[in-house]
């Protein structure tokens, strides 16, 4: 058992999909260091304020860059691929750079604005962090694309095993927010040189500006889609602050999260199969399998979290947050969408405008219900109108590659199964509303 285990990370995307949970897990502990190490509530939400900023301010483009980068790799010449790795990485330091260049100038341009006052001490860590950590962002991607699995693996654990050690030696000899991001900065350089050692530099970082600017354009379509996305996300926090208090605002934050192993497990499934189908010919049978592999584990905890969610909110958090339960099981139900992965199909053959039309479709149909349903169920009812409006754009882009592609739903999942589970969690999420109301 065990060593059929270990040879599942002969495969590329299995390891991917590790790399996403590893990461997440790594981040928890390093959260568990930093509120244990003395750091006051004040400087752990600025800390976390400032992680969150910056990530927010560069997710849309390392995100949609990534995408891009797996989508046209398997299409290219031999000869063409070493530029368009070099094209990826210029593109995102651009980018960083384009984005510390606007900070700067909203810091030092409208310096009496209370949102860049604050900034301004911080500004010299933002700039290093967010273009030494740019780049960062594509190399497990470029260890896939290249076939590294083992290199892949072992940069995964030497670069996020090293992130606890250093925190932990931060906390120990001298906490402080400054030291912390100096850390990540310096630690963000060294796993920069051990890419180098690993691979050809020369094809990441040969810094050809004027086909970086030609990827730009051409990706601009992957790049307003994650926006949107994202925009949308944002746009939910929005009306609950709109429509609600301050305490309701609370609630629906603790409970508005997907189940994360779900959430990476397809998103890695999703991300290098991009690749994987434009080298095996659009060969699905791996894909149906995979997902219909994975069915059997992420559905089973989803239902098994519904049922438990009451009791873990109310011990973890208070009693009073027991209805962040309710919200949180909304949001279980957009595994009945997560485990549908039409837009993989869509991006390996590069009809990425599909998709970015049907995203605007999801927020036509999301802001709509949201307005409406928000006067019948309150908060539920707008974390429903995200569940409903995301599942309405996933039917949307199937019913495109069966029309366009002549690529059939059945072809990458096991149907009858598929709905034996979204009708157990939908019955199970019925069964805990009345439990919690």
């Amino acid at each position: 058992m065990i060593q059929r285990f270990l040879a599942k990370f002969n495969d590329g995307s299995f390891v991917y999909q590790y790399f996403l949970i590893f990461r997440y897990a790594i981040s928890f502990i390093c959260s568990i260091i930093i509120v244990r190490s003395g750091l006051t509530t004040t400087d752990i939400g600025t800390y976390e304020w400032l992680l969150f900023l910056i990530h927010t301010g560069t997710f849309f483009f390392h995100n949609s860059i990534l995408t891009y980068f797996m989508s046209i790799y398997g299409k290219a010449s031999v000869s063409e691929k070493p530029r368009i790795i070099s094209g990826v990485f210029t593109s995102v330091l651009l980018l960083a750079c384009i984005l510390m260049a606007f900070i700067g100038l909203g810091i030092y341009g409208f310096d009496q604005m209370p949102f860049f006052v604050q900034l301004k001490p911080f500004f010299p860590y933002i700039v290093a962090y967010s273009i030494v950590m740019s780049p960062l962002a594509l190399v497990e991607g470029t260890y896939f694309l290249l076939g590294l699995e083992k290199v892949l693996l072992r940069y995964i654990h030497f670069s996020q095993l090293g992130i606890v050690i250093g925190f932990l030696g931060v906390a120990i000899v001298q906490p402080s927010i400054q030291n912390f991001l100096l850390f990540m900065i310096l630690w963000g350089a060294i796993r920069l040189l051990y890419f180098c050692r690993t691979i050809d530099c020369s094809d990441a970082f040969n810094f050809d500006v004027k086909f970086a600017v030609t990827l730009m354009l051409t990706f601009t379509p992957v790049f307003v889609n994650q926006l949107l996305s994202q925009t949308m996300e944002m746009a939910d926090g929005w009306m609950v602050k709109y429509f609600f208090d301050d305490s309701t605002f609370a609630i629906f934050r603790y409970g508005a999260r997907e189940l994360p192993l779900s959430s990476f497990l397809f998103s890695g499934i999703s991300l290098t199969y991009i690749y994987t189908l434009q080298t095996n010919g659009y060969d699905l049978s791996n894909l149906r399998t995979r997902i219909n592999k994975l069915m059997g584990y992420v559905f089973p905890i989803g239902i098994l979290s519904m049922v438990l969610s009451p009791f873990l909110f109310s011990f973890f958090y208070s009693p009073d947050f027991r209805n962040s339960a309710l919200v949180f099981n909304v949001y279980l139900l957009i595994l009945v969408s997560r485990v549908l992965l039409p837009q993989t199909i869509l991006m390996a053959k590069n009809q990425f405008n599909v998709i970015l039309y049907s995203t605007i479709f999801e927020i036509i149909i999301n802001i709509s219900l949201s307005l409406w349903w928000v006067h019948l169920w309150g908060i539920m009812g707008l974390t429903l109108a995200t569940a409903v409006a995301y599942f309405i754009q996933k039917i949307v882009l199937i019913i495109y590659n069966t029309r366009v592609n002549h690529i059939h739903l059945t072809d990458i999942i096991d149907l009858r199964r598929y709905t034996m589970w979204s009708v157990g969690l939908i019955v199970m999420f019925a069964l805990s509303y009345f439990y919690i109301l």
